[in-house]
Order: C-alpha cells, then structure tokens, then sequence
C-alpha cells in the first residue's frame, strides 16, 4: 500500500497457483509412507513445451526430499 495525495492507494495483482502434491504408497496394503508437494504460479500463455518442462521440474524438485531424512 502506498500513500498519495488524497489517501492511500491499492494495486491488486491475480495470478492462478497450482499444486502438484506425489503419494508414495506401501505396494501390499496403500499405506501412505510419503507425501511430497509444492506450488507454482501458473502461466495462461504457456506452450505445450514449457508446461511440460516446468511439470519435470516440479517432479524433480519434490523428488529432491525423498527419501526422507536424505542429505542433499
């Protein structure tokens, strides 16, 4: 918020987000062992191409944590 002769004023910014969460489950009985996710700031103009880059390095960067307890 800025302040201007007169009053304050407002700039509003919208974006869309998205959320990529993975589930590691227990083969036998689908017990949740891990869970990992993240955001991002979605692009309306993307390509084919980048959204499917900036979907692998979504993957990866969850994949970064796991297993748990990994030193990176």
């Amino acid at each position: 918020m800025g302040m201007t002769y007169g009053g304050p004023s407002y700039e509003v910014y919208s974006y869309e987000k998205g959320i990529m969460t993975i589930d590691v489950l227990t083969p036998a009985d689908k017990k949740l062992i891990w869970r990992g996710s993240t955001s991002r700031r979605l692009s309306s103009s993307s390509t084919p191409e980048k959204s499917k880059k900036a979907i692998n390095e979504v993957v990866a960067e969850i994949f970064s944590h796991y297993p748990p307890g990994k030193k990176k």
